[in-house]
C-alpha cells in the first residue's frame, strides 16, 4: 500500500488537446484509436496483435481515401423526441475494412468521459425520411458513421438539415461522434450517439497491461492515444551508423507533472541489465529528446514496435539522441532525487526502491525530509504486506479487524487503522494520531519491533548498546541493533529523539525486510 501523489496519467489518453510541442518535440493529438481482439490478430501475442491496432489524428482521418461521406439519419431519443441528424466524417465500416475487419459483429465506441455504445454491425438500420407519424415509407439502408461534423434538427415535424456548405477538409471540430440508423421507424437510438468518441473496439476489448508508467497500467490503446510526436535518431549499430525514424510519446509528456531533478528508471520484459544506462533525470530525458517509441518507419511505410524474447513480447522501445535506445520496455519509474540522495548510504535507499518499500510520496518528499507519522504508517504497513506476502486486507480478515472501524478520531486512513488494531502504534493520546506530525527515531524502530512480534511471531530481544535510549524504547533499539537494522549515530549515541528522515527510513525498511527474510 502506498500513498501516491503523482499525477493520474489516465487523464491524459481523455485529453483533446490541440497539436504543439513536448519538451523541443513537435507533437500531435490522436483523436481515434482502433483496437480489439476482434481485429484481425487482435489477440494479444504475435506481432500481428498490433499491427492493425492503430491511432488517427483528425487530419489522417480526413485524408483517408474512399471512407468520407456525408448522410441524414433519423434518431428518436429517450423523450421521443424526434429529430434528423446530417453528418460528415467516414464510414465506420469503410474505416474497419481499411484494417482487415470485413465482419458484421459486436463494436463497441468509447467516449474521452468513458460513456461507451455497443453497435452490432450485422443489424440492419435505416433512415426514415416520413418517420415524423410512423410512416417506414421511403427508408433507405444506412451505414453508421464516425462523423466530424454533425448538426441536428428538432423542429416539430422534424426538418432535414441543409447539406454542409463546405469540404470535408475544411472542418474544424476535434472530436467525433457516432450517427447510426434506426431498426425501425419508431426505434429510440439515441443512445448509440456518443460524442467525443476516441476508441472504437471491435469485439472484447484488449485490456492487458502493456507497460506501467508511474505506477499505472496502460494497455498498447492508451498510449496510442497520447500526444505522440516522430523524430529520427541517429546511432552506431552493428554495420556502422545508423538512423530509426519513430513515432511515439515524449517523455517530456509523460513526465510533465514531475520536477526536472527526479530521477527515472526503466524496466524491460527481458531485465536487460544495460537497461541502467538510461537512469537518468527528467531534465536530461528532456534534453536528448527521449521518446517511448511504439511505431517504426520502414520502407512500406510505419509499423509497429514489436519484440519477443523468451520473457515475454515488448510493445515499446526507449529512443534518446545518440544511442539505440532500449528494447522490450515495459515500466517506467521514479527513482530517486538527485539533490537529496547522500551518497553514503545510496546503495540502501536503492535498494529499498527497487523493493518497491518506499511510497511514492516518501521519495518525491527528498531523503534528507522529515518522514511525517502518516508516512512511516503507510511505509511500515507495505513492509508488512511484502515480508507476508500478503495485502494489508488480507492480513485484517485473518485477523478479524475491521478497517473501517476502531482507529483514530483524527484520520480514517486504513493503514493507521490496521497498525492501531495490531498495536503497532499508540497515536498522541485522546484517540488523536496525529498525521501530519513527525516521526521521531526510536518511534520508528518501536514499531518494526511491534511489527516483527504481532506479524511474525519473533521475540524481540537484544543487549542495547546505546547509552541515550530511554527504558521503554531499549528492547527495542537491542533488537534492531542485533539485527543490524540500526547502527546508531556513533558506537554510544542512538539518538532516539532526533527526527526520522527519509533516508533513514529507507534504510531501515530495507535491513527490516532482510533481517525478515
Amino acid at each position: 500500500m502506498a500513498i501516491c501523489l503523482l499525477m493520474s496519467i489516465s487523464m491524459l489518453t481523455m485529453a483533446m488537446a490541440s497539436d504543439g510541442t513536448s519538451g523541443g518535440l513537435e507533437t500531435e493529438q490522436p483523436v481515434l484509436v482502433l483496437t480489439g481482439q476482434g481485429l484481425p490478430g487482435g489477440v494479444r501475442g504475435s506481432a500481428d496483435s498490433v499491427s492493425n491496432e492503430k491511432a488517427y489524428t483528425m487530419d489522417e482521418l480526413r485524408a483517408l481515401e474512399g471512407v468520407a461521406v456525408e448522410r441524414l439519419y433519423s434518431s428518436i431519443n429517450s423523450f421521443q423526441t424526434k429529430m434528423f441528424f446530417r453528418g460528415q466524417g467516414i464510414d465506420l465500416e469503410d474505416f474497419l475494412a481499411l484494417s482487415g475487419y470485413t465482419g458484421k459483429g459486436r463494436i463497441t465506441t468509447v467516449a474521452s468521459d468513458g460513456y461507451s455504445s455497443t453497435y452490432n454491425l450485422d443489424d440492419d438500420r435505416y433512415f426514415y425520411p416520413n418517420f415524423a407519424d410512423g410512416d417506414e415509407s421511403g427508408s433507405e439502408p444506412v451505414k453508421p458513421m464516425l462523423a466530424w461534423r454533425s448538426v441536428d434538427n428538432r423542429e416539430e415535424p422534424p426538418v432535414q438539415p441543409d447539406p454542409f456548405p463546405t469540404p470535408n477538409e475544411d472542418a474544424d471540430e476535434q472530436s467525433l461522434r457516432l450517427l447510426a440508423g434506426q431498426v425501425n421507424a419508431e426505434d429510440v437510438n439515441s443512445n448509440l450517439y456518443a460524442r467525443n468518441v476516441n476508441k472504437v473496439v471491435v469485439g472484447d476489448d484488449i485490456d492487458d497491461a502493456d507497460i506501467t508508467i508511474l505506477g499505472e497500467e496502460y494497455a498498447r490503446a492508451d498510449i496510442l492515444l497520447m500526444p505522440r510526436a516522430q523524430r529520427d535518431y541517429e546511432y552506431t549499430g552493428q554495420g556502422g551508423l545508423r538512423t530509426d525514424t519513430v513515432r511515439g510519446v515524449p517523455l517530456a509528456e509523460l513526465l510533465k507533472d514531475i520536477g526536472d531533478d527526479i530521477v527515472i528508471r526503466f524496466g524491460t520484459v527481458d531485465n536487460w541489465a544495460r537497461i541502467s544506462e538510461f537512469t537518468m533525470t527528467k531534465r536530461d530525458l528532456v534534453e536528448k529528446n527521449a521518446i517511448l517509441a511504439y511505431e517504426i518507419k520502414g520502407e512500406d511505410g510505419w509499423g509497429p514496435y514489436y519484440r519477443e524474447s523468451d520473457d515475454g513480447i515488448g510493445y515499446f522501445r526507449l529512443m534518446t539522441d545518440g544511442t539505440s535506445g532500449g528494447h522490450l520496455i515495459n515500466e517506467v519509474s521514479l527513482f530517486f532525487d538527485t539533490d537529496s540522495a547522500p551518497r553514503f548510504n545510496q546503495d540502501e535507499v536503492f535498494a529499498a526502491l527497487n523493493e518497491g518499500l518506499i511510497p511514492d510520496a516518501v521519495a518525491l518528499a527528498g531523503w534528507q525530509s522529515e518522514t511525517s507519522r502518516l508516512a512511516a504508517a503507510e511505509t511500515i504497513v507495505v513492509l508488512i504486506e511484502k515480508a507476508a506476502d500478503k495485502t494489508m486486507e488480507q492480513l485484517a480478515q485473518e485477523y478479524e479487524w475491521d478497517l473501517t472501524a476502531g482507529g483514530f478520531s483524527d484520520t480514517d486512513n486504513q493503514a493507521v487503522t490496521f497498525l492501531k488494531h495490531a498495536g503497532v502504534v499508540d497515536g498522541v493520546g485522546n484517540n488523536m494520531y496525529d498525521s501530519e506530525a513527525f516521526y521521531t527515531r526510536a518511534a520508528a524502530v518501536t514499531m518494526i519491533g511491534r511489527a516483527a512480534e504481532v506479524f511474525f511471531g519473533i521475540e524481540v530481544q537484544g543487549e542495547n548498546p546505546y547509552t541515550d535510549v530511554p527504558a521503554w524504547a531499549a528492547p527495542f533499539v537491542g533488537y534492531a541493533a542485533a539485527n543490524n537494522i540500526t547502527q546508531g549515530v556513533s558506537a554510544e549515541l542512538f539518538n532516539p529523539s532526533g527526527s526520522l528522515q527519509n533516508q533513514h527510513l529507507a534504510i531501515f525498511m530495507i535491513r527490516t525486510l532482510n533481517a525478515w527474510r
